[in-house]
């Protein structure tokens, strides 16, 4: 206990460099969203790995003449700004400007990024039918479209929203924009809300969801991209994690985990075999692999850090440790505001650990959050409450 109390005033003291680079990124954000309507180029904001192995954001203004699935072409309007990969990644992609795209799509953007959904889904409702000419104009109508089903979709994860409009959405978009950079990410947000789904499902209904989301998973193994078809990999370990076949799981998340370089994709690969472990008794295990991951963990790579606080507070919950599950839960809470699907998912586990302390004071003023805050009902049940 000694040792991840440690860890974790280390990460928090951390917190200065993560939240300057996080403000940096919303000011540059801000900056184009206020100025969209005059830009005389379009941008791509992109993802360049640095000589230490982690990445920093860019920008390149110019023309994008070219969108696929497998990644973004821009003429820059200076050699000198002109990124060392053209066409860009689309794993590096971040997002894209138009210069003729509405005042309210960049805003809506900017939005999205810091986790306001709701917000973002007011800026889009700004922008009318006949604002943007889909014939001639598709890459616009591809970036709005993109937005409402994205945010619908996340509202829909966090239990804020039905899945039904959120999910339409997202598979009218792979439908009608197969050729969006944004398509393979698509795939994999569909993999995961039909799996959420599927938990809540009767067997049945259950069954035909699941398919589903593996269908959708192994979308991404068309990429051109390792790290696109490592990320269909892990949707599929973690259905298999998930339906109780531990074996399967932990080979494709071992596999997952092999790769050279600190990415995304081995983070997530990590945490999954540390919930294998936990899932087969190896809780100190499974809390070693996660503390060393957070101290590997880069400073400003603020959303996978809550993701690994949740995975350890799951570990501390499961072995029945609700004092370490608490801590790691409120770190995610308190630290990332801008994860709101992992601020969602730690303070609904947060309920029952605060009960299990006798604390039932707090389990309801976490429920109020949830309500108030994020619009997410804890649905309970006469156990849970004499917990």
């Amino acid at each position: 206990m000694i040792q991840r109390s440690a860890r974790v005033v280390v990460h928090a003291a951390g917190i200065g460099r993560t939240g300057v680079a996080a403000l940096a990124a919303v000011v540059f954000s801000l900056l184009i969203a206020t100025s969209a309507s005059s830009f005389s180029a379009d941008v791509a904001r992109y993802l360049v790995k640095t000589e230490t192995g982690a990445y920093e954001e860019r920008s390149v203004e110019g023309t994008i003449v070219g969108v696929s699935p497998d990644g973004v072409t821009i003429e820059p309007s200076s050699e000198k700004n002109a990124p060392d990969e053209n066409p860009i990644p689309t794993e590096r992609v971040v997002w894209l400007h138009f210069q003729d795209a509405p005042l309210s799509l960049a805003a809506a953007r900017v939005e999205t990024e810091i986790g306001n959904y709701e917000e973002a889904l007011e800026k889009l409702a700004e922008i009318e039918p006949d604002e943007i000419d889909r014939s001639k104009k598709p890459l616009i109508a591809a970036e709005l479209d993109w937005y409402r089903a994205y945010t619908n979709l996340q509202l829909a994860l966090t239990g804020a929203k039905p899945f039904s409009e959120g999910g339409n959405l997202m598979m009218n978009f792979v439908k009608e924009h197969s050729d969006s950079y944004r398509f393979y990410e698509a795939n994999q947000l569909l993999g995961a809300a039909f799996f959420a789904l599927s938990e809540r499902q009767n067997k049945k209904s259950a069954e035909q969801n699941l398919k589903r989301a593996k269908d959708a998973y192994s979308a991404l193994e068309k990429a051109s991209s390792e790290e696109i078809q490592t990320r269909g990999r892990l949707g599929l370990a973690k259905i298999a994690f998930n339906i109780g076949d531990l074996e399967e799981a932990k080979s494709l998340f071992s596999e997952a985990a092999r790769r050279d370089d600190f990415t995304l994709e081995f983070s997530e690969a990590r945490i999954g075999l540390a919930r294998v472990l936990s899932r087969q008794g190896s809780a100190d295990e499974a809390t070693a692999v996660l503390n060393e991951l957070l101290i590997a963990t880069p400073n400003d790579a603020t959303q996978r850090q809550a993701r690994i606080y949740n995975a350890l507070g799951d570990v501390c919950a499961e072995s029945d440790r609700p004092q370490e599950a608490v801590v790691a839960y409120l770190h995610v809470d308190l630290l990332y505001p801008a994860a709101r699907t992992e601020r969602v998912a730690a303070l609904q586990a947060l309920v029952s650990q605060w009960r299990k302390l006798g604390r039932e004071d707090r389990a309801q003023e976490t429920i109020e959050r949830l309500r108030e805050r994020f619009h997410v009902e804890v649905k309970e049940d006469k156990e849970s409450q004499t917990q």
